[in-house]
């Protein structure tokens, strides 16, 4: 049996953003579920006008001339020998900076992936 799920939302001012994939998967005695969620919003859009040196920006309001070592990563992996539960969890978040002709937009992002199984057999 496989059980599918697909959501998104976006907010009324369309500066928010949610994608949820959730799949369920049964299978030989194993229950199997994944869960990815990817998630956007826009922070700021700051016209150029007020941008004169984009790295002395950063440094700034960030404290960084290099954007790209302004993100988060976790994975975690749990493990259960006596009930056989294996999750193993991954997280990324941050921020984007995107330019065009007129203005900097500052856009937050997330995305979180899950892998559980359950009911797999305990090797002795």
């Amino acid at each position: 049996m496989i059980d599918l799920v697909l959501k998104s939302i976006t907010s009324q001012d369309n500066k928010r953003r949610e994608f949820i994939l959730k799949e369920t998967v049964e299978e030989d005695g194993v229950l199997a579920r994944v869960e990815k969620d990817w998630g956007y919003a826009v922070k700021s859009i700051i016209p150029l006008s007020f941008v004169v040196d984009l790295k002395q920006w950063f440094m700034d309001n960030y404290g960084s001339e290099d954007p790209s070592g302004l993100k988060d990563l976790s994975v975690r992996r749990v493990h259960n020998t006596k009930t056989g539960e294996d999750k193993f969890e991954y997280k990324l978040a941050g921020d984007l900076f995107i330019t065009d002709e007129n203005a900097l937009h500052v856009v937050e992002f997330s995305y979180y992936f899950v892998i559980d199984s359950v009911g797999v057999e305990v090797r002795k």
